[in-house]
């Protein structure tokens, strides 16, 4: 290509770092018809990985770099790409790219990370093992070249760290401060895209510190990361509520875990279904610790009333149940028993949460209402989401 060597593998390592730090293609509408969409069909990502490992491949063998061991540079510089720009190690487009420049290895490395991946059950080490097949394999077929081995083994410490969930403090070495999993605190304040529920989620926690402790991933980014964060019991379970990004939400889209079984099914359930029914630019995932409640429900919030639904329960039957049937309204200091219910909460309930309630009250205007989800679980009221709804 008219390059001289020196600077061949210098060109190549940055355009890999370019390729691997380009955006994932947005969707797009065919003829009013077909619609294209990388982050909804799994196909088309692995199109698109398919088409990044090779044109890093086209390019190294058009600098006849494609069977240098300086070629396994230009893989890390992919991978690393992919990880600054979105938190993607591009491991499909790696073993791609590797494939073409070296199949015989490729091939037995694969089978064997394979073999590792169906043995070894636990996600958090079966990955890593099928990803150190690739070193040893190496070793064992190009031993007398220890550029490529060293290289090799460099490439696959590289891909364990950023593809399996063993070191969380990577998300802040490596990443774009505003990416990751983020808390509710460092959320204060910030654009990211991370769904209505969230941001008002922020938002109420801002204003009323009452909301138990939740952590949120933003859509795209790996949700085996969330394990990290998570420290779920029967004693201390879980709430995995959806955000959509740009779309519609359910009060009732809401799953309790006890364990991080669970959490894993309830986290690529809240996934799947958005795959199969595609919203906006995707959906982060909100995991939000679930008070042990004795009561729960549900508050409409103006400047001078508040009406209170509730019933004895914990948050999972407020979301089994079609609407809690104690009714009070609260005006002027004085709550009143509404028609239709049977005063099941206690006093000491209603006192705790109008405790929590008032600072939000004091900052409404009078032509703005506030939805709120709550749980009492006997000695402090929680404020568990916030729906808002501004009166015409």
């Amino acid at each position: 290509m008219g390059i001289s060597p020196p600077f061949s593998a210098v060109v190549l390592v940055l355009l890999a770092l370019a390729i691997g730090a380009l955006p994932r293609q947005k969707s797009l509408t065919l003829g009013g018809v077909v619609r294209l969409d990388p982050q909804a069909m799994p196909w088309q990502q692995s199109l698109l990985a398919l088409l990044r490992g090779s044109l890093v491949f086209a390019i190294a063998a058009g600098l006849d770099l494609a069977r240098s061991p300086l070629y396994l540079l230009a893989l890390l510089a992919l991978s690393v790409g992919g990880y600054l720009s979105q938190r993607q190690p591009l491991l499909t487009a790696i073993a791609v790219a590797f494939f073409w420049a070296d199949w015989p290895t490729a091939t037995i490395a694969l089978l064997l990370g394979i073999v590792s991946v169906i043995v070894v059950q636990n996600s958090r080490w079966s990955w890593a093992l099928a990803i150190a097949a690739f070193p040893v394999v190496t070793a064992l077929m190009h031993g007398q070249d220890g550029v490529r081995v060293a290289l090799t083994v460099l490439l696959a410490l590289w891909l364990v760290m950023v593809s399996t969930p063993l070191s969380p403090g990577l998300d802040t070495a490596f990443s774009r401060p505003e990416r990751g999993i983020r808390d509710l605190a460092s959320l204060v304040g910030t654009q990211a895209p991370i769904g209505h529920r969230a941001h008002n989620l922020v938002q109420l926690h801002q204003q009323s510190g009452a909301t138990p402790p939740a952590w949120v991933l933003q859509p795209g980014d790996d949700p085996e990361w969330l394990l990290q964060v998570a420290d779920v019991t029967p004693e201390e379970p879980l709430a995995v509520l959806s955000s959509p990004v740009g779309g519609s939400i359910q009060a009732e889209d809401c799953q309790i875990v006890r364990d991080l079984v669970e959490l894993r099914q309830a986290i690529y359930v809240v996934l799947a279904d958005y795959q199969r029914q595609p919203v906006g630019s995707g959906v982060a995932i909100i995991l939000q610790r679930s008070p042990l409640a004795r009561y729960a429900g549900w508050v409409m919030l103006r400047s001078q009333t508040v009406d209170i639904w509730g019933l004895p329960g914990d948050r999972q039957n407020l979301h089994r149940s079609s609407r809690p049937r104690d009714h009070y309204r609260w005006e002027n200091q004085t709550v009143s028993l509404m028609p239709n219910s049977t005063g099941d909460l206690p006093r000491t309930v209603l006192d705790r949460l109008m405790a929590r309630l008032e600072p939000l009250q004091r900052s409404l205007s009078p032509n703005e209402e506030l939805m709120l989800e709550w749980a009492d679980d006997g000695e402090q009221a929680w404020l568990l989401q916030l729906f808002v709804t501004v009166c015409s």
